[in-house]
Parts: structure tokens; C-alpha cells; sequence
């Protein structure tokens, strides 16, 4: 799963936004770039995302999935015409035959289930780990438990600007890129990239926690796995949700 980003003191989470600059994506109503749509087949411990993308309630639905070194990572989409302030969702992954693998909510404000600052039409990755042995995953569902939402305000605060590098740190994944906030924004930023194979199937979400954002402030993030990934990997994109204040999340570091 991903680790804390030491070099900079952020907790970065095991688990794209409204103003994405990345590759092949699409222009929103609002003007803002959306994700590209990732391509699906059966996970595989290779990477390959589900055969069963699906809406689950709320207007979730669930758009990629892949695999690799025993991790589950899951893309969803807002589907709905509000902001998901925050969000409690349970995963659930089914193998062959119908048989249940994994279904979790985690613990109280876990990462791994949690979304926060979710716009209309963007996407949020979800990372578990799968129960030792597991084969292919045949569907993913994820549906909310606990949600807050509120009408979209428009424009998101944040933005990365220049390219992403993909590259290996003690034979660690290491994504780094570069967030500037403009407009208001909370302190606290959930960053995610989005890895995929030479196919554009997904292979790994990376996510991490970063503090004391503002007004202004541009800073590099480093965003790390545990592992390396698959030869041929590379960035699909690489997104910054500012974390709302209604969002039951605590900021655990005071910014001055």
C-alpha cells in the first residue's frame, strides 16, 4: 500500500479533480479536464481491472479495477449531480462463482473507505488488500454507508501543473508532481495518480494526505508504493482534492 511521503512529513494514504492537467482527458461543462476513462478486463494479479464496472447507490459507480502485489485498487466516479462531501463506502469483491472475497467498510475514517471532496463527473481511488490467494476477481461493488453531499459550487481550487514522474526509489513505485492551489482552499489535500499499463488498463491507484495548502501555494508531492510496479507503467494522471471543512476528517497538523 502506499507509505507516508517521509521527506516531506505527509501522511500518505493505502487506499482523478476539477482542474486535472493530464494526457488524453476530456473537457467538463464547467471547463476543467476530467480522467481519461480506463479500460476493463479481469483482474488479474497482472493488473487488469474487472469485466463489471456498476453504479451502486448514491450515484457511485465503480469505473476500473486492478491488481498487483496482492493490493485491490478501485476507481469510482460521482455519478450524481452534488459534491460528495464525504463519504463511508463498503467494497465488496467477488470471485468465481459468485463467492464473496472481500467486503469491508474498514475502521472509523480509514482511508482505504473513505472519499472526500468529490466533484460531479471526477473519480476517487480506493486501494485494499485481498485475502492471501485470492485468484481473479470476477466484480467490485462499492456503495456508501455513511454520505454527505452538497450542491457543486463550481471551479476546484486545485490544480497540478507540469508533467508526472513515474520512477523507482529502493525498488519502491515513486510518482512525483507538482499541486499549485488557486482559490480558496482547505489545508488538508487528498493527491491521487493513477497508474496504468501499456494497454491503459489500471494497475494501481498511489494516494497520500498533504498539509497546509492555501491560496497560491505550489508544492512537489511524492506519492510512493511499497513495491515496484510492472514494466511498461506509467502515469495516467494524477489528481488533488482539497479536503472540506464539513468533512469529519481531523487535520492532524496545525499550519501557521
Amino acid at each position: 500500500m502506499s507509505r507516508p511521503a517521509r521527506r516531506l512529513g505527509a501522511g500518505v494514504a493505502a487506499l482523478l479533480c476539477a482542474a486535472l492537467l493530464a494526457a488524453c482527458g476530456g473537457t467538463a461543462n464547467d471547463g476543467t479536464v476530467v480522467p481519461p476513462a480506463l479500460r476493463v478486463g479481469t483482474a488479474t494479479e497482472s493488473g487488469h481491472p474487472t469485466t463489471r464496472p456498476a453504479t451502486g447507490p448514491g450515484g457511485l459507480a465503480v469505473t476500473a479495477v486492478g491488481r498487483d502485489h496482492g493490493l485491490l485498487s478501485v476507481t469510482v466516479r460521482n455519478r450524481g449531480p452534488r459534491e460528495i462531501v464525504y463519504a463511508r463506502v463498503r467494497v465488496t469483491a467477488v470471485g468465481r462463482a459468485g463467492r464473496t472475497l472481500l467486503s469491508t467498510v474498514g475502521r472509523r475514517l480509514s482511508k482505504a473507505t473513505t472519499i472526500a471532496g468529490l466533484p460531479p463527473g471526477h473519480d476517487f481511488g480506493l486501494v485494499l488488500t485481498l485475502p492471501p490467494g485470492t485468484r481473479a476477481v470476477r466484480s467490485v461493488r462499492v456503495a456508501p454507508v455513511e454520505e454527505t453531499l452538497a450542491p457543486w459550487r463550481g471551479r476546484h481550487p486545485v490544480l497540478r501543473t507540469g508533467p508526472a514522474a513515474l520512477t523507482t526509489d529502493d525498488g519502491d513505485a515513486v510518482v512525483e508532481a507538482r499541486f499549485t492551489a488557486a482559490g480558496p482552499v482547505t489545508p488538508y489535500v487528498s493527491a491521487q495518480a493513477f497508474l496504468v499499463d501499456p494497454r491503459h488498463r489500471l494497475v494501481a491507484v498511489v494516494s497520500g494526505r498533504f498539509y497546509c495548502f492555501a491560496d497560491g501555494t505550489s508544492r512537489t508531492l511524492r506519492l510512493q508504493l511499497l513495491h515496484p510496479v510492472p514494466a511498461g507503467t506509467r502515469v495516467a494522471s494524477v489528481i488533488g482534492y482539497p479536503i472540506p471543512r464539513r468533512a469529519p476528517i481531523p487535520v492532524p497538523k496545525a499550519c501557521r
